[in-house]
């Protein structure tokens, strides 16, 4: 229990468990935070972004990875390397989808276009679950 109040609350992943959890009550395949070793080239260290990156959700739908990064940051430069570290993890995974779960105004704002990403609010988090829910049947 002590493990699990730490990665939720200590470490402010509450988020990234939640969706989890919808995942998985929706019976769509998922596992939460799993970390994996990127090669990112050394503009990136300047900007805090480190060569190990971590997955908040990876789902599986038919034949399909699909890479979740989940957030409530606020719209920025920070946001924008995320996009590109998302779109990273996609490749390197070889994931049919990677989605951005965040706010609606960060999906209003956000160009996720020329990062093949998809940027999803949380109030349509429902919706990417039923679609993923028929893939997975």
């Amino acid at each position: 229990m002590r493990k699990y109040l730490e990665e939720v609350f200590c470490k402010r992943s509450f988020l990234e468990y939640e969706t989890y959890s919808y995942l998985i009550s929706n019976h769509v395949p998922a596992l939460p935070r799993l970390r994996i070793r990127l090669d990112l080239p050394d503009m990136y260290s300047c900007v805090g972004v480190s060569g190990e990156g971590e997955i908040d959700v990876l789902a599986a739908a038919k034949d399909q990875l699909h890479v979740i990064e989940v957030t409530t940051e606020r719209y920025g430069e920070e946001l924008k390397y995320k996009l590109e570290k998302l779109e990273r993890i996609r490749t390197v995974l070889n994931a049919g989808e990677s989605i951005l779960l965040s706010t609606e105004e960060n999906c209003v704002r956000l160009d996720t276009s020329s990062h093949n990403v998809e940027c999803i609010s949380f109030k349509n988090l429902h919706e990417y679950v039923q679609k993923l829910t028929k893939k997975t049947t």
